[in-house]
């Protein structure tokens, strides 16, 4: 009897050059198995997938370390690569580089799906929500996994990628010129479409929509109440007592263009 493989497979589709790498244990000798993605997984949905076995291991820990190595060549290299992640790393992207750019939620009142355009009849627009809600703590797939970034590019990852990245987001000006600016004509067709519907009652922020209780606003007087800003030249903490000797009482204001002028 044949006993179960480790080994890495590679899965192309029929219709577009979209490839993915992975590494599966089988349970089972000739068990059928096509990938396990969680980002690209519409792709699964969409196309009809093959996979084919590179190689085989001994151990899952050899097989990964070889996995990490291809799919770290592929990754914000080939925009075809649909592995979203390699060794940790996860790169995000947005605008039309994003994989769900111009696709759309649907459902059939069983299951949800994402396409570009109606799957077929029966299916209506938007996702069957989750009525458990969102998985937290350990059961979250998120969870110790921070974002950082090299002044250029975003990585959202438990490790941190190398000496040149720091931890947090690219803020200000990078990313405000990196925003493509509206056209007059998107301006105006953005006052024509959401015209009337903002005003008054009809603004989800107004008084009538979005009030606090005497509760709420007792709570959130607790929350912030003798706090405190603090700066130490380089960063600010909102806190009750002084965070350290060489801190001192105020907040710390970025410089901005308006004061530049």
């Amino acid at each position: 009897m044949t006993s179960p493989r480790i080994y890495i497979y590679k899965i192309t589709f029929e219709e577009v050059p979209y490839f993915y790498y992975g590494v599966h244990s089988e349970k089972k000798y000739g068990e059928y198995y096509m990938g396990s993605p969680v980002t690209n997984k519409w792709a699964w949905g969409m196309y009809t997938p093959k996979k084919q076995i590179l190689q085989e291991f001994d151990s899952v820990e050899e097989a990964h370390e070889v996995e990490v190595r291809i799919i770290k060549y592929f990754l914000n290299k080939d925009p075809n690569c649909l592995n979203a992640n390699a060794g940790g790393l996860f790169l995000y992207k947005s605008g039309k580089e994003h994989h769900c750019y111009g696709t759309s939620w649907w459902n059939n009142g069983i299951k949800n799906k994402r396409c570009t355009q109606c799957p077929g009849e029966g299916w209506v627009k938007g996702p069957i929500i989750n009525k458990n809600g969102y998985k937290r703590g350990k059961d979250n797939r998120n969870t110790g996994k921070s974002w950082w970034n090299n002044g250029e590019k975003e990585i959202f990852t438990k490790i941190k990628p190398g000496d040149s990245w720091v931890r947090g987001r690219i803020k200000g000006e990078y990313l405000y010129n990196k925003r493509p600016k509206l056209t007059k004509e998107h301006k105006n067709k953005l006052s024509k479409v959401l015209k009337g519907k903002m005003a008054g009652d009809k603004n989800p922020m107004s008084k009538k929509n979005y009030s606090f209780t005497k509760e709420h606003k007792e709570k959130l007087g607790a929350n912030t109440r003798g706090r405190k800003w603090w700066n130490n030249g380089v960063e600010n903490k909102l806190q009750v007592n002084k965070p350290g000797p060489e801190w001192i009482k105020g907040m710390l204001y970025r410089e901005t263009n308006h004061a530049k002028s």
